[in-house]
């Protein structure tokens, strides 16, 4: 007999999985250790998920769509492009912090298990849309003459590098607020981007 899937269910399996996951990583947690945090049985996980992994994609989506999504709105706002740019270094720094957890589980437990080819086709895909967005966004200001002798691919790499890089340090006890760490990170980037090549 067919047991209807129940999206809120599922919705607290994720959050349930987010916390288990970025505290005891994917090999320290058991699909029983889920099913005890959840009050049910592992039954209930295995018809919503199908596996561990099936709940891997699902807070890959749960995670950078709604980024992707956020990343997406900005580019297509009418804005100057250097305006433009700096508002999408924010939103992603922003959306980013606001899902620290699941990003925390991507960048320092994914190799503790191979991701199934489905998941890791669904990260790089991702990966890639975002990756779409900063190089139109960086070709813009190239236009412009904002990158003298720099190429876009590599800045756009660069910068996603730091905002990834800013997920992994950032502690919300820290030193420095969000907004000034946003602060720092733009005027490092277009200080970079605005400067010609160093003289070897």
């Amino acid at each position: 007999m067919y047991i209807k899937k129940n999206p809120d269910t599922e919705k607290k399996l994720i959050s349930s999985c987010i916390e288990l996951f970025s505290t005891k990583g994917l090999k320290g947690t058991s699909i029983r250790d889920i099913a005890n945090a959840m009050g049910m049985s592992i039954f209930n996980i295995y018809h919503h998920f199908g596996s561990k992994k099936g709940l891997m994609i699902a807070i890959l989506k749960y995670s950078f769509e709604p980024l992707f999504n956020e990343m997406k709105k900005v580019s297509e706002l009418e804005l100057d492009p250097l305006e433009r740019f700096k508002l999408l270094i924010q939103t992603h720094i922003l959306t980013a912090e606001k899902r620290k957890k699941e990003t925390f589980i991507f960048f320092h437990f994914m190799n503790e298990e191979k991701l199934s080819d489905e998941a890791t086709q669904i990260d790089r895909e991702l990966q890639r849309k975002i990756l779409e967005i900063y190089l139109k966004e960086i070709r813009a200001l190239k236009s412009l003459g904002y990158l003298p002798h720099r190429s876009p691919t590599i800045v756009a790499f660069n910068t996603i590098a730091i905002i990834n890089w800013f997920v992994k340090w950032y502690r919300p006890d820290g030193p420095l607020s969000v907004k000034e760490i946003i602060q720092e990170i733009l005027s490092f980037v277009l200080y970079g981007i605005q400067q010609g090549p160093m003289d070897s």
